[in-house]
């Protein structure tokens, strides 16, 4: 019996601790679904959930904003990539046509480095030739006729390379007196030199300028047939009545100053005289000839009608006092036919050539046809010294 009121009592006391255990898991419910229930008021709360939409939607725009943004960016990183390929492009494209340009222009560059090569060795050639020429100095041709004689003479002489580049070219003819030919230069002498002139220097100015000895300079031109040659645009000037300056030189033998023609101090003098004997100097050639260069009015006495003062102070003098001031440049002498032993009225003598090149000696090799050893004749020793020092 005591057993069963002891189990009785362990019952009762059992329950007891299951319904306390009962009721603290209640109050603990309870607990809980209160603070969650303060938690949803506090949550719930109006002020509060307006603050949240604000946060929410600014979030919104700025996620928006940033996508916007990026797309954007995006749409030119786009543009600038295409616009980078169309550049590419085209610097490709330009890039290819210059180098077919220059392709072209290295091709054409080669073509023209063979033309200048092929043009330099013929120059050259041509410089080996003229140098060949002027150490001669001297050409000589058969006269056949005036026409064909004159070319062959000047081709042979490389003439046209000589008066290429001139812009003025003096003729010096010898017009002592107005007396036919061999006393005096052939008209149709010196037109086929004006006509080779213009096939090689179409451009050059040229002049025929004279000063006669013995008679008036114009009626020379107009008697021997000069003025026909104005229809080669060429100027006739009479050096007789020409404008001067007055020269002086160291050089000069006896004369202080020479009144000298300023037409001849500029130019390419070619003298172009006829292979004739002489009273005084013995031989007349192109170096003799620069005497028609003293203006008349200055060097002749009242009452001559010749240039007397130059004979006065010595013929000889007077040419090396000329040459001082301005030697010609080139000479063509007319030898076909001579004047033997005197200047005008010397007999004539078919010699049958033409001679140019240097003024010097072409009358070196005129006194030896005329018959002389040039080391006799005073002027030409005379100017072979003052040439020399020229140099």
């Amino acid at each position: 019996m005591a057993n069963s009121i002891v189990n009785a009592f362990k019952k009762i006391i059992g329950t007891k601790k299951e319904e306390r255990k009962n009721i603290r898991k209640i109050s603990k419910k309870k607990t809980k679904s209160k603070e969650r229930k303060k938690k949803s008021d506090r949550k719930n709360k109006p002020g509060k959930n307006i603050e949240k939409d604000k946060k929410k939607k600014l979030k919104e725009l700025r996620l928006s904003n940033l996508k916007k943004a990026r797309e954007k960016r995006m749409k030119k990183i786009e543009r600038k990539r295409k616009k980078e390929e169309r550049l590419n492009k085209l610097r490709l494209k330009n890039l290819k046509k210059a180098r077919e340009e220059r392709s072209k222009q290295l091709s054409e560059e080669k073509r023209l480095n063979k033309l200048r090569l092929k043009s330099l060795e013929k120059a050259r050639k041509r410089r080996k030739e003229i140098k060949q020429i002027e150490m001669r100095g001297l050409v000589e041709q058969k006269f056949v006729s005036y026409e064909k004689s004159v070319k062959n003479l000047l081709d042979k002489a490389g003439f046209k390379e000589v008066i290429r580049k001139e812009r003025k070219i003096i003729l010096k003819p010898n017009l002592t007196k107005c007396k036919a030919f061999p006393t005096t230069t052939d008209a149709e002498f010196v037109e086929a030199v004006i006509k080779y002139i213009r096939k090689c220097n179409k451009k050059a100015k040229i002049i025929i300028a004279e000063g006669s000895g013995r008679s008036s300079t114009e009626k020379c031109y107009k008697k021997l047939g000069y003025l026909k040659l104005d229809k080669y645009d060429v100027e006739l000037v009479d050096l007789n009545n020409a404008e001067t300056i007055k020269k002086r030189s160291k050089r000069f033998k006896k004369f202080r100053s020479i009144e000298f023609p300023k037409i001849l101090l500029d130019g390419f003098l070619i003298s172009l005289p006829v292979l004739k004997g002489h009273g005084e100097t013995k031989v007349t050639i192109s170096l003799k000839n620069m005497i028609g260069c003293y203006p008349a009015c200055y060097y002749q006495e009242s009452g001559h009608n010749w240039k007397n003062i130059l004979h006065k102070i010595g013929i000889n003098n007077s040419i090396h006092d000329i040459l001082s001031i301005r030697p010609p440049d080139y000479a063509i002498c007319d030898a076909s036919i001579a004047q033997l032993e005197h200047e005008i009225n010397g007999y004539p003598k078919e010699i049958g050539l033409l001679l140019a090149g240097n003024p010097l000696e072409v009358d070196k090799r005129g006194a030896l046809l005329l018959g002389y050893d040039w080391k006799r004749i005073p002027h030409l020793v005379l100017a072979m010294e003052l040439l020399e020092k020229q140099r």
